[in-house]
């Protein structure tokens, strides 16, 4: 292997957003998810897809900060409630740094997963810092409103 091909196998770079679907008009959306959890416990959250439109979600970025200023650790199961289907085998919580990308590389999924308006996304969190400080985390859900309701 070249020593070019290395440097920019190893160089950080933002991925292109994957291009619009059809009947999307170009509407690029993210979902932001706060939860604030403190040491070893658990928490949840739950969005409701918005009534306008359905949402097709592309990629998934996370950041989780202790109160201290330094990265948390964080894990996560989502459920898709309209469809009664988890993310995951068996609704697992999967730890946050195998399940979501950064702001600059969010993970991205091979295929939209196809999110109907009005349904319900149900996030359970467990915090996996071991500190006694509160752990806030962020998750942002990327994607594009699609089969949008005109006024």
């Amino acid at each position: 292997m070249s020593s070019q091909a290395q440097a920019v196998a190893s160089s950080p770079s933002a991925l292109p957003p994957p291009a619009a679907p059809p009947n999307s008009l170009g509407m690029p959306f993210v979902i932001p998810v706060n939860v604030t959890l403190l040491s070893g416990a658990a928490g949840g959250a739950t969005i409701t897809i918005d009534n306008d439109s359905d949402f097709d979600l592309w990629q998934l970025a996370a950041s989780s900060i202790l109160a201290t200023g330094v990265a948390g650790l964080f894990a996560v199961s989502i459920f898709d409630e309209l469809k009664s289907k988890p993310f995951t085998t068996g609704n697992a919580l999967v730890n946050g740094e195998n399940w979501f990308g950064t702001g600059a590389q969010p993970f991205t999924l091979p295929a939209p997963w196809r999110l109907y308006r009005q349904s319900k996304l149900i996030f359970a969190f467990l915090e996996r810092s071991a500190a006694a400080v509160a752990n806030t985390v962020q998750l942002a859900l990327h994607g594009y409103k699609v089969n949008i309701t005109q006024p």
